[in-house]
Parts: C-alpha cells; structure tokens; sequence
C-alpha cells in the first residue's frame, strides 16, 4: 500500500504547501483530485481527494498503517500539507482503500484563544474547567469539543486528572466528548459568563 502512495505522489504534480484550512478551500475551489502529506516526528498523514473532496486518509509511522476515520479522529490539524495533483482514476483506487465516512471531523478547529474576538459574545469571558469521569474515574486523553451556534469549534484534550480547561464567553454551548472513535458524546451547556468547574459523567 505504502508503495501506491510513493507512485501516486512521484508520477503527479506539486503545488506547494498549505495550512490545512487553506489546503481544503484551494481543493473544493479548484475541483482537483489530489493528494496531500504531512510529515512529522510521529510519522506521514496521506490525505486522498476526489472531485475536490476529501475521500481517503493513512496514516503512516513504526506500527504500521491505519486507514479511513480512525485516522481523521486524530488528525493533528495545525501542520503543513504539501500537494499533489493526480488522475481521478488513481485518485479513486486509493480512496476506495482508505474510505473516510465522518467527513465532519475533516473541518478546521480554531483553540478557545479566537474565540475571545468574536464580537457577537456580549459578556466577560471566563474560565472554564471540565472534569471528565466515567465508572468514577477520570478519563485522560478524551477530546471536549466546545461550539456556540455558528462560530469556530474549540477543543482540549484531558489531561491525567481528568481535566481540561477553556477560557470562554457566557451562553449556550454544545459539548461533544469523544471517548474513542465509535463513541461520542454531546450535552447542552449554558456558562454565566463567570469561571466554573463542570464535572461531566460518561
């Protein structure tokens, strides 16, 4: 498989590189079918497009290979992708090995700092701590995402105590935990615009 992908990139044509956000708007605007990389400490994330949209992924480090939304799950979103246009027939032959299905987590997250500018928000932004527990224990690792009607998501992952921490303005938030990548959690959440510590149980 890993040597498909190395035909793919070598045999197309490079565009240049692009912060994730911009990679997805420059795909959908010019209709491409493409493939882009990341390379990092922890190894190679292949993104597949079809008709400008997002089809496949891999991952690529030591353990091996993952494919398809067990790799979106975690799709570190803040790296540079370099891109490569490619025939719609290659394009689809790697697609259909790395399907991505919850084409949701694909969308660009922006962290609890941006939130702050947003001017619709009428009171003092404060901070907010999340305590995580499930069977009385706390739960590390496990993603909090935070969005309030039509603005930018932001997220933090738990830490050893079960904990992260936002630092936001008043109003009614949606809250969605993701425990792992089959089992997502979401609760309606409304925040005075003073600090707080919410304990959520799984």
């Amino acid at each position: 498989m890993a040597e498909l992908f190395e035909k793919a990139i070598t045999n197309s044509k490079y565009l240049g590189d692009f912060e994730y956000g911009k990679l997805l708007d420059y795909i959908d605007d010019k209709n491409l079918n493409a493939v882009a990389t990341n390379d990092n400490k922890k190894g190679s994330i292949i993104l597949i497009f079809v008709d400008g949209e997002a089809a496949g992924a891999a991952q690529i480090d030591d353990y091996g290979m993952l494919y398809g939304d067990k790799v979106i799950y975690s799709l570190d979103k803040s790296g540079t992708f370099k891109l490569y246009t490619t025939e719609k027939n290659l394009a689809d032959s790697l697609a259909a090995r790395t399907r991505i299905f919850d084409k949701k987590y694909l969308k660009p997250e922006k962290f609890s700092s941006d939130l702050q500018d947003i001017k619709s928000f009428s009171t003092k932004p404060s901070k907010i701590k999340f305590i995580v527990i499930k069977d009385e224990k706390p739960l590390t690792g496990v993603k909090v995402i935070l969005k309030k009607d039509n603005a930018p998501g932001t997220y933090d992952y738990t830490s050893f105590d079960g904990s992260c921490g936002f630092v936001l303005q008043g109003g009614d938030y949606l809250c969605t935990i993701i425990e792992n990548e089959e089992t997502e959690h979401s609760y309606h959440i409304k925040l005075e615009g003073k600090s707080t510590e919410i304990t959520i149980k799984l």
